[in-house]
């Protein structure tokens, strides 16, 4: 397939996914810093912590899928969860009322997973392609800037709330993630464009 029509599909599938209020919470962890094994325990527990932070503001419940992660147990990382609550920073245990299912899916078993899949791969090709030169990333970014969830009330940047950076702390990686700030910024994220 021609990448333009490729990258328009996709363009599409942002579109949409405005249109009906679809909000996206995501979770970069440093590189530098996480195991394979630790990176999916940080993504999944910020998540579930932002997802259920989202639906006790908007006094509601939800279900929470993930992609399947083959050969990382994530069936027993997920029941865990569900049971026992999400790990903290600090070492504790997260509860999840509002939250009321847990799940799995695979390619092709879900259109609203294939919708996140397209926000996701859009929002990491933003966040990884620092050419200044290449225009994509500065095309792509302001198509799943409206997706980011802001929280309540209006003019809150994505990374109050829609946008997790962790490890927060030590304070040497501030330097780093605040040019990842930047870059995100100059690509039209909040917008903000350069």
């Amino acid at each position: 397939m021609d990448t333009a029509v490729w990258n328009a599909a996709k363009g599409e599938i942002l579109a949409v996914a405005a249109e009906h209020g679809v909000q996206f919470m995501t979770v970069v962890v440093h590189h530098r810093v996480a195991s394979e094994e630790k990176l999916i325990d940080w993504q999944l527990s910020n998540t579930l912590h932002s997802y259920e932070t989202f639906l006790r503001l908007e006094d509601d419940v939800g279900m929470f899928t993930m992609d399947r992660q083959p050969g990382k147990g994530e069936y027993a990382m997920l029941r865990e969860r569900f049971q026992l609550g999400s790990t903290s920073p600090g070492g504790g245990r997260r509860s999840h009322p509002h939250i009321v299912a847990l799940s799995a899916t695979c390619d092709g078993a879900s259109h609203m997973t294939s919708v996140a899949d397209v926000a996701l791969g859009t929002f990491g090709y933003c966040v990884n392609e620092r050419r200044p030169e290449w225009r994509m990333p500065r095309e792509l970014m302001p198509l799943v800037d409206p997706l980011f969830w802001r929280g309540p009330g209006t003019g809150t940047s994505a990374f109050s709330w829609g946008i997790t950076l962790t490890p927060a702390y030590p304070q040497f990686y501030a330097v780093e993630y605040q040019a990842l700030r930047k870059h995100l910024r100059d690509l039209g994220l909040d917008g903000e464009a350069a």
